[in-house]
C-alpha cells in the first residue's frame, strides 16, 4: 500500500547511520585532513527527510497542473488517504477559447474500484457515476489509479541530487521513469516505445521544493522526460516529441484541509459502460 512504502523510507532514515562493520581495523590509515563538511545536510537527505514526514499525516492535498507553452491545460485538485482511497476535482482549460470549457471532471477511488462523473454530460447521463474498468483511468488521466494517486506514490521515488543554484530550499533530483510517468497525459503515453527492462531502470531529472520540511512541489519538463527515454534507448513519435518539448507538469502538496476523502457514489447514481449507452442512472 502507500503507506507502506513511503513508511519504508522513514526505516530507511533511521538505518542510514548503522553499521554491522564492527570496530575499525588496528591496521586502518591515519586520519588526513579532509575538506570541510557542508554546513547543512546532504541534498539526499533533505529530501529523504521531507518526504519522511509526509508520512506523519494520514491524508495529502495534491494539486497536478500541466501547462502547454505557458498556456494551463490540465489543472487537478485532491486528497489521497495514505491507507487508500482518493478523490479530486479537475478543471480544462481550451486555448483556443482561453478558458475552461465545460468538461469539469470529478472523480473518486476506494478499495479497488474508481468512479468518475464529468459535468458536460447530457441527459440520461447527468448526474451520473460511471465506474471504471480495473486497467482504465478518467479520460486519459495517468495519474489516477486505484486506490493510489501517481502523482503522491512520487514521493516515494524522489532522490536528491544537488541543491539548485546554492539554495537550501530547491532540490534537483532524480525520479525514476515508473514514478514520473504519472504526470504524463495518457495520448502522450501511448506514443513512447520502451522495452520493460528499459522503463524500470529509465530516470528522470526533476526539482524539488522544499517548505518547513516537507515537499512543497515537483516540477518536472517535458524534454527531461524525452531526454530520459532516448537514453533508456525508447523512442517517440514525432508528434509526441514536438508535444512532449512543450509541455510542463507541476504537482503541488499541502497537509489535508478538509480532513477527508469522499467515499464511494450513491449506488443509485452509479453506472457501467453498458448502462450508460442505454438509460444512465435515471
Amino acid at each position: 500500500m502507500l503507506k507502506m512504502t513511503l513508511a519504508a523510507l522513514t526505516l530507511g532514515l533511521a538505518l542510514a547511520g548503522c553499521s554491522d562493520e564492527g570496530e575499525p581495523s588496528s591496521s586502518a590509515p591515519e586520519p588526513t585532513t579532509a575538506a570541510p563538511e557542508p554546513a547543512g545536510p546532504s541534498a539526499r537527505a533533505a529530501v529523504d527527510s521531507a518526504v519522511a514526514a509526509m508520512v506523519r499525516s494520514d491524508l495529502i492535498d495534491f494539486t497536478y497542473e500541466a501547462v502547454m507553452a505557458s498556456q494551463p491545460i490540465v489543472r487537478l485538485e485532491g486528497t489521497q488517504r495514505l491507507l487508500g482511497g482518493w478523490s479530486v476535482s479537475a478543471t480544462f482549460d481550451d486555448p483556443t477559447t482561453a478558458g475552461p470549457d465545460n468538461l469539469g471532471l470529478e472523480a473518486r477511488s476506494a478499495h479497488g474500484t474508481t468512479w468518475m462523473q464529468m459535468a458536460g454530460w447530457p441527459a440520461p447521463m447527468t448526474g451520473c457515476w460511471l465506474t471504471m474498468g480495473p486497467t482504465q483511468v478518467p479520460v486519459g488521466i495517468t495519474g489516477l489509479l486505484p486506490d493510489e494517486a501517481g502523482y503522491v506514490s512520487m514521493l516515494a521515488g524522489l532522490r536528491g541530487r544537488d541543491f539548485v543554484d546554492g539554495s537550501d530550499d530547491r532540490v534537483a533530483v532524480e525520479l525514476p521513469f515508473r514514478y514520473a510517468q504519472a504526470v504524463l497525459p495518457g495520448r502522450l503515453l501511448q506514443q513512447i516505445e520502451m522495452s520493460r527492462p528499459a522503463a524500470r531502470h529509465a530516470v528522470v531529472d526533476a526539482e524539488v521544493t522544499l517548505e518547513k520540511g516537507r515537499v512543497a512541489t515537483i516540477e518536472v519538463h517535458g524534454r527531461d522526460v524525452a531526454a530520459s527515454i532516448t537514453s533508456a534507448g525508447g523512442t517517440m513519435t514525432d508528434d509526441a516529441a514536438q508535444f512532449a518539448a512543450f509541455i510542463d507538469f507541476t504537482v503541488s502538496f499541502a497537509t489535508s484541509q478538509n480532513g477527508q476523502v469522499a467515499g464511494p457514489p450513491p449506488v443509485d447514481l452509479v453506472v457501467t459502460a453498458d448502462e450508460m449507452e442505454q438509460d444512465g442512472c435515471h
